[in-house]
């Protein structure tokens, strides 16, 4: 008889912290499988790049301290996510999968389909969690900004204690950044991935950019020195959208306790294009 067990599926959502699949899989009390799989199809389309691999590559690394913290290991594989899933079942019964929507493209929703319907046919909970402002199957957009501000004000979860291991014997690969798959060889610049680094980015922005983000984000000599640069960091989700906000908040009140006012409106106007990045990732 097959032992049962659970899959975390990380995808755009690389963290551990205010991350419900992970908070769901922990409550459930059974074993639990993290994995990331490197889709070698995403990465042949004319969407991906390289760059973005790198970035990515920077997450995964950190991930995989995070989530020996909580007594687990990530399981990261260069395959095709239903294959995957064949082989995890083959060896263990898989009751759930616990995943966040992805907010990306049509091939990503095309195989999140897939995965759906994997799960319909194998008799699989699969339990998907918003991750942004993004509501699907929302039948009026008038109460979307209702919505989004209700999920932004809830409680952030907390990292788990800790997730019940498998002796699964599946071993991981991280791969390299200079993977096969990318044929170019051009040598170029990338944003450097990873919490720890989101964390800074925010944290500087708001004790020493904030001052001229209104006067420069829409210049073109200026707006990279002076904008927060955490966007990279929010679409693969090193960092939630939530705790922006919670930081902003926070930030926000020791300005007021302090007497400080110079702040106000560069808060403002960073949190309305938070919000504008929601609203045009819901109407597209």
């Amino acid at each position: 008889m097959k032992n049962d067990c659970q899959i975390v599926w990380f995808k755009k959502d690389l963290r551990i912290y205010d991350h419900k699949p992970l908070e769901e899989a922990y409550k459930s009390n059974i074993p639990t499988i993290p994995i990331y799989v490197f889709e070698t199809d995403y990465w042949k389309q004319p969407f991906s790049s390289k760059r973005h691999w790198y970035f990515i590559h920077d997450c995964l690394l950190e991930l995989q301290i995070e989530i020996k913290s909580i007594n687990s290991e990530l399981i990261i594989l260069k395959s095709d996510i239903i294959k995957v899933l064949n082989m995890i079942n083959k060896k263990f019964n898989i009751v759930s999968i616990y995943a966040h929507e992805e907010t990306s493209n049509l091939w990503t929703f095309k195989r999140d389909k897939m995965v759906a319907e994997w799960s319909r046919i194998n008799k699989v909970n699969f339990y998907e969690f918003p991750s942004n402002g993004i509501i699907r199957k929302l039948e009026n957009r008038n109460v979307w900004s209702s919505i989004r501000k209700d999920r932004m004000q809830k409680e952030i979860f907390k990292k788990p204690k800790n997730l019940i291991k498998l002796d699964h014997k599946i071993k991981s690969n991280l791969l390299r950044k200079d993977e096969k798959v990318f044929k170019e060889n051009i040598f170029f610049s990338y944003q450097k991935g990873g919490r720890k680094i989101a964390l800074s980015l925010i944290k500087t922005f708001l004790n020493k950019n904030l001052d001229g983000y209104l006067k420069h984000i829409s210049g073109p000599n200026f707006s990279d020195k002076f904008c927060s640069r955490i966007s990279p960091h929010l679409t693969h989700g090193t960092i939630s959208i939530k705790e922006i906000y919670k930081i902003i908040d926070e930030f926000k009140k020791k300005c007021e306790l302090k007497g400080i006012n110079l702040y106000k409106r560069g808060l403002s106007a960073f949190r309305s294009r938070l919000s504008l990045e929601m609203s045009f990732l819901f109407k597209s």
